[in-house]
């Protein structure tokens, strides 16, 4: 999991820092900056498994779109700080891991004599976080004895980019640097590695297209749920029984007047077809949008192997109100679960190179955007979940920031906010949208 992001020079990512929770809500206007955060750790998440330069080639824009602008010029580097909390079994015969590591990357701009740029990985760094600097477990006391039973000892480090150096008790030998590669996504025999990349590649993201998500998929485009949702019924066939049946009793639950839905083969293709209560069956295409990105969102929670994070961009859009709401407190529920409830639990083979070692270690977390009051109002009595994401004036540009919602006083105003004025916020922002 995924306890706290930093990020500076990414889009409108000056200088951010925001602690997750296993659950978190990203609420605010529009142009304030969610999606960014959500892009940022796609980045993270492709630069673990890619070279660097076909990560920022597959994200939103051009490369040089993902730095930062200023004052009509480019930054020159990226910086990411992420912090990690693992917990439960390692495997037999691996000995053991901290649960909680700091893993710190700056991805630089190279200018070559040719006035041609190359993006770098100018420093890396992985390493344990020592009881005294871990802040997040001294707010989340909950947390606090998994993180006690497995800090690193004494050892200060994993692996760094500007000494070379791994750990002495996984690799004593100096490593060769690729510049054009971060050490994640270079192949390591060593636990606390994969339990970061697993992480970071473990992530699922969610920006539905309705254009695509109604229409047939292809028999071979299985394996993870597409962003767009665009193989949501070859994803749905792939499905275990028993998984499918999970997602066809969460969608009954949520959409009154939906009895079932199917999987039917067509050529080379799938398609879904919905069951009403009355019998009759409705293509998907002749299905309301909200009940498709229900099902879609519901998909995702059932992936096999689990994702470690699902991001998801305004789930609001086209669900009505009461099921919006009964869908908060679904991914809420969701992500308090652990292992012990789930029927096809088995223990970790012996084999620290699985990828993702960790992926039937956690609950799967949900980080979400949003704009909407109905979630606001459904998480008014855990305001512990939700940030306000806003914009502030820094080095001369609007930044995004993240605030915990909570009692607001003029002393932590820059911290905190209170969910009565994110509602007003949030009313004159859709009034001047409409006017």
């Amino acid at each position: 999991m995924i306890t706290r992001l930093e990020v500076d020079g990414f889009k409108s990512l000056l200088g951010f820092a925001v602690d997750l929770e296993p659950f978190t809500v990203f609420i605010g206007p529009n142009g304030a900056g969610k999606s960014n955060i959500l892009e940022a750790l796609g980045l993270l998440s492709r630069l673990a498994s890619e070279p660097i330069v076909d990560a920022f080639r597959h994200g939103r824009g051009r490369p040089s779109d993902q730095f930062t602008h200023l004052g009509g010029e480019v930054a020159q580097e990226i910086r990411f700080g992420v912090e990690f909390l693992f917990w439960g079994p390692c495997p037999s015969g691996a000995g053991t891991t901290a649960s909680r590591l700091r893993y710190e990357l700056v991805i630089e701009r190279s200018q070559q004599d040719s006035g041609t740029e190359r993006l770098i990985a100018r420093h890396e760094e992985l390493r344990y976080i020592g009881r005294d600097e871990d802040t997040w477990i001294g707010s989340h006391p909950e947390f606090a004895n998994v993180a006690d039973s497995f800090r690193g000892g004494d050892r200060q480090f994993v692996a760094t980019r500007d000494s070379t150096v791994l750990d002495p008790d996984v690799s004593p030998q100096p490593v060769r640097v690729d510049p054009h590669r971060t050490f994640l996504a270079q192949s390591r025999e060593s636990i606390p590695f994969n339990l970061a990349t697993g992480n970071l590649r473990g992530c699922q993201w969610i920006r539905l297209d309705l254009a695509n998500l109604a229409g047939p998929s292809d028999r071979v485009d299985t394996g993870a749920l597409r962003p767009d949702g665009s193989n949501l019924p070859t994803v749905l066939a792939d499905l275990a029984p028993r998984l499918l049946g999970e997602v066809r009793a969460d969608l009954v639950a949520l959409v009154p007047g939906i009895s079932s839905f199917f999987v039917v083969p067509e050529g080379e293709s799938f398609r879904v077809e919905f069951e009403l209560s009355g019998g009759e069956r409705s293509p998907a295409r002749l299905t309301s949008d909200g009940t498709l990105r229900l099902l879609a969102l519901l998909t995702s929670l059932h992936l096999r192997p689990r994702p470690q994070l699902i991001g998801i961009e305004e789930p609001e859009n086209g669900i009505y109100p009461g099921r919006l709401r009964a869908l908060v407190d679904l991914l809420l529920h969701e992500t308090q679960r652990r292992i012990h409830e789930e029927a096809e639990h088995t223990e970790q083979i012996a084999d620290t190179k699985a990828d993702p070692l960790v992926c039937d270690f956690v609950p799967t977390q949900i980080l979400l955007t949003t704009h909407s009051l109905v979630i606001l109002a459904a998480l008014r009595e855990h305001p512990t979940h939700l940030r306000y994401v806003d914009t502030v004036h820094r080095e001369g540009r609007r930044a995004s920031r993240a605030r915990r919602v909570g009692r607001a006083s003029k002393e932590n105003r820059h911290l905190v906010i209170s969910a009565r004025e994110i509602e007003q916020l949030l009313d004159v922002a859709k009034s001047e949208a409409i006017g």
